[in-house]
């Protein structure tokens, strides 16, 4: 599917400034794909550290984890034109900083915040975020596969999104071992 098909399903995937989660979020969803589905990745601010690629220790967990070279995609600030009926937002930091566009104009908001991995021991850190990741993917696959007719229903009375927590949809005909608890869990039955 090209990028320019109005009608094609689109996952965006956001981040405080878009040079980490949401990119290793979109390389994890274009190595386990989604049929029918575009990926794109940005921030909800422009970085503050001026960074205009994504940060080398990200490049790296994704070649290592999924295979991907991602060194030349855009960091991006969302814009309102990256948005539309057909597209999935899932929010990767604070559910506080959904921009009003985005629950006015997308198909549905999924919150799964995960703590920004930049710092001290950013590898490590880095480790357990793409296994964070790597979870909200699979739990994502699960949504839009066999709960689709849950996906974009969720309105107040303007028509705007309300928000749901990704983890709020238990999967459907999944063993009891593998249910997973809640968000702050950091015991994941996924991981590569």
């Amino acid at each position: 599917m090209s990028s320019t098909e109005s009608n094609a399903s689109k996952v965006l995937d956001l981040d405080l400034e878009g040079v980490g989660r949401c990119n290793l979020a979109k390389s994890g969803q274009t190595t386990e794909g989604l049929p029918g589905f575009m990926f794109t990745a940005a921030g909800v601010n422009h970085p503050d550290s001026g960074r205009t690629d994504i940060h080398p220790a990200v490049i790296d967990v994704a070649k290592r984890r999924h295979g991907n070279d991602i060194a030349g995609w855009p960091v991006q600030r969302i814009e309102p034109e990256m948005v539309d009926k057909d597209t999935i937002v899932l929010m990767l930091c604070s559910p506080d900083l959904v921009p009003d566009f985005v629950l006015s104009q997308a198909k549905d908001v999924f919150l799964f915040p995960i703590a920004d991995p930049f710092g001290v021991d950013i590898e490590q850190k880095l480790e357990v975020t793409t296994s964070q990741i790597a979870w909200m993917n699979w739990l994502l696959s699960l949504v839009l596969t066999t709960r689709s007719d849950e996906v974009g229903n969720s309105r107040d009375e303007r028509g705007w999104i309300i928000p749901r927590y990704l983890v709020q949809f238990e999967p459907k005909n999944i063993e009891p071992e593998y249910s997973y608890d809640g968000w702050m869990s950091t015991a994941f039955p996924l991981g590569r």
